[in-house]
C-alpha cells in the first residue's frame, strides 16, 4: 500500500501542489483524533521520510484549511468566506526541499457533498489519495450522537436514531452527515468518482487491536513497523452529560453562532466535564430496537464498497458488529451530581475567559426586567413599602433600584429611604427597616401602604446569598456558625414601630404580608403593579431577577458554592462578575423555580431568630393589624446536604455564561472595528 497517482482526478485550480496528497477524511468517531494526535506527535520524524503532515495553526488536525478549502464562513477560520491563507502556507512547506508526499486530516471533509469535494480536490493537486476511516456502525451511531449532543446541537438519541436508520439501506442516513446521500452518492462513491477507486482506501481498524489503525497507517504510508506513536481515542461524555450539553445548546441558541457553540458548549463545558471528577453515569449505547436497522445499513455500505472496487483495509465484516447494545428507553435526565455540573461550568468559565470572549466590561445581566412603555394611565397618589425586618428592605429596595430607571422613564417617581415629597404624582417608595416616617400625604391624595414581615430565618439566608454572590464559598454550617446572633437582638425601639404601623394605617390602607419567600415578594410586586397602573411584569420580573430580591433554591445555592469553591480567587474581577453574578445567578433565578423551603438554623441563632419574629408579632398585635397565617410548615433543609442538581438548573446555568459570553464576543469585535 503506498502512494498509486494512477488516473488524474479533476482538472485542478492554478497553484495546487505538486506533491501527492493523502487525504484522511475521517469519518468522525474512527479513531480520528488518535491517529491525528500520532501524526503530530511524528512531524519531526515523518519529515526525516519525506512525508509532510503541516502543522499550519498549531492544531493537530487541519480543520481550518479544510473550512477554508470549502469556502464556508467561519468567525475565527474563515470570516470573510473567501481566504486562502491556510493553502499559501501549505504550498510554501510543500515546496520545501526533500518533501515527496504531503498527508492532511481532517474529518469535516467527511460531511461534504460531492460538489464541495471537488472543489477540495482541485485545489490540492493532481495526485490525491483519499484515506476513509470506518468503525463497526451500530457503535458509531451512539458516539456520533454523543459528539454532535457535546456541541449542542442535537435532537434526543432516539429521536435521532429513528431520523437516522428511518430506511437503512438507502445510505442516506442524515442528520448523520458523514453518511449523507443527498447528492445521489454514498461515503464511498462520492470520492471515488473524483480520483478513482484505486486511489480510495478505506481503514477498518481492528476492534481487538486499538493500535492497529497506527499500524495500518504506517504500511500505507510505506513507513517501518512501529514507526507512530500511540495514542488513545478522545474520551467521551456519558448520556447524562451529553444531554447537559445538548439541552443548553438548546437554551442558548438564539444568537449564537457555530463557532461560539463549539467553543463554549463543546470546548468548555464538555470538556469540563471530561478532564472533571464527576461520576457522570452510563455511556450511551446502542438501543436494542435499533440494532438490527443499523446491521443492515452496515452491510448495505460493505456492498457499496465491494461495488466500488476501492482498497480495503481491515474486515469489512467488523462494520456490523453489535458491541454494547441497551434495552434502556434514553429520556432526559431530571438531575445531575453537583460535581458534574461543577465540572461543566468550571470549564466554560475557563474558556468564556479567553480570547474572543475577554472583555474588560461586567455587562449587564442577561436576564433583567423589560422596558415599560411610556405614557401610561397611572394612579395618582404614595404607594409605601414599609419592611419589618431584622435588616435589609425584604429585597424590595433592590428591586426597585433596579427598575428605578424604567419606572421614572413611564412616568413613576421611586424613591429608597428618602423624605422628599411628592404631591399629586404616582409615588413608589421603599423604606428601611421600620420605624421610619413615610412621605406626607396630602389631603385627598391616595396612599397605600404594604408591610412585608420577613422571618429572621430569611434574612440570614439573605445574607448568606450576598456572601455567595461575592464569591464567597462558606458553607451553609460555617457561615451561620459564625454569624452574630446579636444583629437578630439589637435592640430597636419597639413602641415606635407600634406607632408607625398606627400611623400608617391612619394615613390609608394597610397592607401585611408575610415576605418568606420569592414567591410571597411577587404576590406583593404584582399587587403593587395593580394599584399604580404598572403593566403586568413591570415590578414582578424585577424580583423575579434581582439576585437581591429573589431567593435561590438550596440546590442553586449549593451549586454557587461548589463554583466559587473551584474559580476561587482571592480577588473577584470584572470576569467573575460578568459570568457568574451577571451570568449563571440571574439566569437560575429566571428559572422561577426559587424554593421557599426554610433552610436550618440551630442553637443561638435560632433562639435569637425566633426572638425576633416573637417581638414582631407582638408588635403587629399591638397596632391592632394581623400577620397573615404561615404556610403550613416544611421540613428545614440545607444547601450543605444537596448531592444532585435539578436538570434545569444545570442548564440554566450554563445558559446564563454562555448568553453573556456571546454579548462579550459581540462587543469585543465592536471595539476592535
Amino acid at each position: 500500500m503506498s502512494f498509486l497517482g494512477l488516473r488524474r482526478g479533476p482538472k485542478v485550480a492554478p497553484g495546487a501542489l505538486d506533491a501527492p496528497v493523502l487525504l484522511h477524511i475521517g469519518i468522525p468517531k474512527s479513531a480520528t483524533t488518535a491517529l491525528q494526535s500520532s501524526l503530530a506527535a511524528a512531524r519531526d520524524d515523518l519529515a526525516r521520510h519525506g512525508i509532510l503532515y503541516p502543522d499550519l495553526d498549531g492544531r493537530i488536525n487541519h480543520h481550518q484549511l479544510a473550512t477554508q478549502l470549502l469556502g464556508r464562513k467561519h468567525a475565527a477560520w474563515n470570516p470573510s468566506g473567501d481566504s486562502t491563507a491556510q493553502l499559501d502556507q501549505l504550498r510554501e512547506l510543500a515546496a520545501a526541499e526533500g518533501i515527496e508526499r504531503v498527508v492532511l486530516s481532517s474529518e469535516l471533509l467527511a460531511e461534504v457533498d460531492h460538489a464541495e469535494a471537488k472543489r477540495v480536490i482541485q485545489q490540492l493537486g493532481k495526485h490525491v489519495e483519499v484515506l476513509v476511516t470506518l468503525r463497526s456502525l451500530p457503535q458509531l451511531l451512539p458516539s456520533s450522537w454523543q459528539q454532535g449532543a457535546s456541541a449542542g446541537h442535537q435532537v434526543p438519541f432516539e429521536q435521532w436514531l429513528e431520523e437516522v436508520l428511518r430506511d437503512p439501506e438507502r445510505l442516506d442516513l442524515r442528520p448523520l452527515m458523514s453518511m449523507r446521500g443527498d447528492d445521489g452518492h454514498t461515503l464511498i462513491s462520492r470520492w471515488a468518482s473524483l480520483v478513482g477507486a484505486r486511489r480510495v482506501t478505506l481503514l477498518i481498524p481492528d476492534p481487538e487491536d486499538r493500535s492497529s489503525v497506527f499500524h495500518q497507517a504506517e504500511q500505507l504510508l510505506s513507513l517501518p513497523e512501529s514507526f507512530l506513536p500511540t495514542y488513545s481515542s478522545n474520551t467521551s461524555l456519558t448520556f447524562s452529560q451529553s444531554e447537559f450539553a445538548r439541552l443548553t445548546g438548546q437554551a442558548a441558541r438564539r444568537g449564537l453562532s457555530s463557532f461560539e457553540r463549539v467553543q463554549l458548549i463543546q470546548q468548555g463545558l464538555g470538556n469540563g466535564m471530561k478532564k472533571g471528577a464527576g461520576d457522570g453515569g452510563a455511556r450511551t449505547a446502542l438501543p436494542d430496537w435499533a440494532l438490527d436497522r443499523a446491521q443492515a445499513a452496515a452491510r448495505r455500505l460493505a456492498d457499496a464498497a465491494r461495488s466500488a472496487k476501492v482498497t480495503v483495509v481491515g474486515d469489512l465484516a467488523d462494520l456490523e458488529l453489535a458491541g454494547k447494545t441497551s434495552d434502556t428507553r434514553y429520556e432526559q435526565p431530571t438531575s445531575l451530581p453537583l460535581t458534574v455540573v461543577t465540572d461543566g461550568l468550571e470549564g466554560l468559565f475557563s474558556r468564556a475567559r479567553q480570547a474572543p470572549f475577554v472583555i474588560d466590561d461586567a455587562l449587564r445581566p442577561v436576564d433583567r426586567p423589560r422596558r415599560i412603555a411610556p405614557d401610561l394611565e397611572l394612579a395618582v397618589g404614595t404607594f409605601t413599602v414599609a419592611p419589618l425586618c431584622a435588616a435589609g428592605s425584604a429585597g424590595l429596595g433592590e428591586a426597585l433600584l433596579a427598575s428605578r430607571r424604567r419606572l421614572q422613564k413611564a412616568g413613576v417617581r421611586t424613591a429608597v429611604a428618602t423624605r422628599t415629597g411628592a404631591a399629586r404624582r404616582t409615588r413608589l417608595e421603599v423604606l428601611p427597616p421600620m420605624p421610619e416616617t413615610a412621605t406626607p400625604v396630602e389631603p385627598g391624595e391616595q396612599a397605600r401602604t404594604w408591610v412585608p414581615v420577613e422571618p429572621a430565618t430569611v434574612t440570614v439566608r439573605r445574607a448568606y446569598q450576598a456572601h455567595l454572590l461575592r464569591g464567597g464559598r462558606d458553607s451553609w454550617e460555617s457561615f451561620t456558625g459564625a454569624f452574630d446572633a446579636r444583629t437578630l437582638l439589637a435592640e430597636r425601639d419597639w413602641e415606635a414601630v407600634t406607632s408607625q404601623l398606627r400611623a400608617l394605617g391612619a394615613r390609608g390602607q394597610v397592607s401585611v404580608v408575610r415576605a418568606d419567600g420569592t414567591a410571597a415578594l411577587v404576590t406583593l410586586a404584582g399587587d403593587l403593579e395593580a394599584a399604580t397602573g404598572l403593566p403586568a411584569d413591570a415590578l414582578v420580573r424585577a424580583v423575579r431577577t434581582s439576585p437581591e430580591a429573589a431567593l435561590l433554591s438550596a440546590p442553586q445555592l449549593a451549586l454557587l458554592r461548589a463554583f466559587n469553591e473551584r474559580t476561587w480567587r482571592e480577588q473577584r474581577g470584572v470576569h467573575y462578575v460578568r459570568l457568574a453574578t451577571h451570568g449563571m445567578v440571574p439566569s437560575l433565578l429566571a428559572t422561577g423555580l426559587s424554593d421557599d423551603t426554610p433552610l436550618q438554623l440551630v442553637g443561638e441563632l435560632a433562639d435569637a431568630a425566633a426572638g425576633f419574629d416573637a417581638r414582631v408579632a407582638e408588635a403587629l398585635s399591638a397596632a391592632g393589624v394581623d400577620l397573615p397565617p404561615a404556610s403550613p410548615a416544611s421540613s428545614a433543609s440545607s444547601p450543605d446536604n444537596v448531592a444532585d442538581v435539578p436538570m434545569t438548573d444545570a442548564v440554566a446555568a450554563a445558559r446564563g455564561m454562555v448568553g453573556i459570553a456571546r454579548v462579550a464576543a459581540r462587543r469585543a469585535r465592536e471595539n476592535e472595528a
